[in-house]
């Protein structure tokens, strides 16, 4: 026995008494009533299972857009993405394994994570209360788990003033309450906070241990959060609060580690409840099952000489054990709907959250550039109505120039009356040559605009509209006998053009089939939205369901630990 241990075996302060009375009781209770968690299990892969088929079988068909525009290149990874996904979600199952697997473990104990920095005395704290509950006739054990394995020690944890926790270590007490020493939150080494953060799902509340050197610190606090999200209940434990202070001692003076005082202890454990509150307040997390915090020395615990009683009580440890206590009840509580919680968690942190940022946002992108897509449809009449208007008259110019300045025929020879008979007729010849030229031109404009603007889309076109032929033929008529008849075709020729390329229904219903299919692309595109969402609702209503308040109870739940298994395919 540790030399410190000869002050364990003194009489146990009432407020321990009361924690071992009540793990006793939990730990002795007939089984409870079944809880809502096994069918609300059932509801939640039912839930993966409708969102596969959302993500797969619900999405937008890339099928009226060219391979190779950027919208359809945009689309495709989308796609991609939300097919690949189901995979991923089944590969993190499997690699929870053994974080389940730790949990199975340990039926009937509370399983309390032992939660802060390195350095922050998480490993002497559970190794001073294994030696005090062993001092009291309780059974303790040691274990560490590795590569998957639960694997027993006789030797206590590991400590010391650098990162000594390199894998899950922890304590079992009295088969009653297990300790779960973490590697360090924000550890030096990723490899010590990525396991910290994989096993946190193994217990039923959390300790979080901060030293009273600079408690409470925000980074700590972020990383809180997600416990908090989680609804399980979280213990604020303020270590080392201890100090150093100068005393005499046969005749010298001499500095000396003592107990921060009880005003001391409380500043420093409002201070941190009020940061503490301010801060989850400020990222909307409920602060219902963050416990007021408690400050302890270990040190002055286990070296204080005189009662044992009276020197735990100085050191803290009867507040300890009293919020202790009043843990015990929502920790059960979570223990009852662990493995439902287990399972949701999963379904939040590994399905939803990254469907969120990986589908979810790349279509709000994509439905943002199918938006900007189908305005530009919207104003392609404009578009090709100016382009037609710039290209084309200057030809209408040009053509008339041409054949006005054509020679008489030579038959005609140099007989003037001849040719005056003759130009009603060349005229005439004349216009209707410019005109067809001019619906030549038309319809090939459009076909070429039609092949520029119509991208990224796919769709059937339609025989391009051209100036109407009744139109043409008085505008052939009035320009053939009016004494300056290319002046008055090139007028009355831009007259008409102008009045199609500005009438409402000319060019839009030419462009409907463009516009008809962006429209149904983002109809499809925010029906696939609204169910994602439609999904995610559902999610927050299981999780509203599984944490509705329960009747209190303090026994354990026959069904809480049932294996997680996916169902089958």
């Amino acid at each position: 026995m540790n030399p410190t241990d000869t002050a364990l075996l003194q009489p146990r302060l009432p407020s321990e008494q009361a924690l071992m009375d009540c793990l006793s009781q939990q730990a002795n209770a007939p089984a409870a009533a079944p809880h809502l968690s096994k069918p609300i299990q059932d509801q939640l892969w039912d839930w993966q299972t409708q969102l596969h088929t959302t993500l797969v079988s619900q999405a937008p068909d890339s099928g009226a857009l060219q391979a190779g525009s950027t919208l359809a290149a945009q689309l495709e990874k989308l796609l991609q993405t939300a097919q690949q996904s189901p995979a991923t979600w089944h590969s993190a199952w499997a690699e929870a394994q053994a974080t389940r697997q730790l949990a199975a473990s340990f039926d009937a104990p509370l399983m309390l994570l032992v939660f802060g920095k390195f350095n922050a005395g998480k490993s002497s704290l559970c190794n001073f209360l294994a030696r005090r509950w062993a001092a009291q006739g309780w059974s303790c054990r040691y274990f560490y788990f590795e590569q998957g394995r639960l694997i027993h020690s006789e030797q206590p944890l590991a400590e010391g003033a650098t990162e000594t926790t390199a894998r899950m270590q922890g304590v079992v007490l009295g088969e009653q309450l297990v300790l779960l020493d973490t590697p360090g939150l924000h550890s030096v080494t990723p490899e010590n906070a990525e396991l910290t953060q994989r096993f946190t799902d193994s217990a039923d509340a959390v300790l979080w241990l901060t030293s009273s050197t600079a408690p409470g610190q925000v980074q700590e606090l972020d990383a809180l959060v997600r416990e908090l999200q989680r609804h399980k209940p979280l213990l604020p434990v303020i270590t080392r609060s201890d100090v150093v202070d100068e005393d005499e001692i046969d005749g010298r003076i001499c500095t000396v580690l003592c107990n921060k005082t009880p005003d001391r202890r409380a500043m420093q454990e409002q201070d941190v409840a009020q940061r503490t509150h301010a801060k989850l307040q400020q990222l909307g997390v409920s602060c219902d099952l963050l416990r007021p915090p408690v400050s302890i020395s270990v040190h002055m615990a286990q070296t204080s000489a005189g009662d044992s009683v009276h020197a735990l009580q100085e050191a803290g440890f009867g507040a300890w054990f009293a919020a202790l206590h009043a843990l015990a009840e929502p920790a059960q509580a979570y223990k009852q709907r662990k493995s439902a919680e287990v399972l949701l968690h999963h379904m939040q942190e590994q399905v939803l959250a990254p469907l969120q940022e990986q589908v979810r946002l790349p279509l709000l992108q994509w439905m943002d550039a199918l938006d900007a897509e189908t305005e530009r449809i919207a104003h392609l009449p404009e578009t090709i109505a100016r382009t037609l208007w710039r290209q084309l008259m200057p030809q209408v110019a040009q053509w008339i120039a041409q054949t006005d300045a054509a020679p008489a025929p030579q038959a005609l020879g140099s007989d003037a009356h001849a040719v005056q008979q003759h130009m009603p007729a060349a005229r005439a010849e004349h216009t209707q040559q410019v005109c067809s030229q001019l619906q030549q031109a038309l319809q090939s404009q459009l076909l070429g605009l039609w092949q520029t603007h119509s991208q990224p889309w796919r769709c059937a076109i339609s025989a391009p509209p051209l100036l109407p032929q009744e139109s043409l033929a008085i505008v052939q008529r009035q320009a053939a006998s009016a004494p300056n008849w290319a002046e008055a075709l090139y007028g009355q020729l831009g007259q008409l053009l102008q009045s199609q390329l500005h009438h409402p229904d000319w060019l839009s219903d030419w462009l409907s089939p463009l516009g008809q299919t962006a429209t149904q692309m983002q109809e499809r595109s925010a029906q696939w939205l609204a169910r994602l969402d439609a999904q995610r609702d559902a999610l927050t209503d299981l999780a509203q369901q599984l944490r509705a308040p329960q009747p209190p109870a303090h026994n354990r739940d026959a069904l809480s630990h049932e294996p997680l298994a996916a169902p089958a395919a």
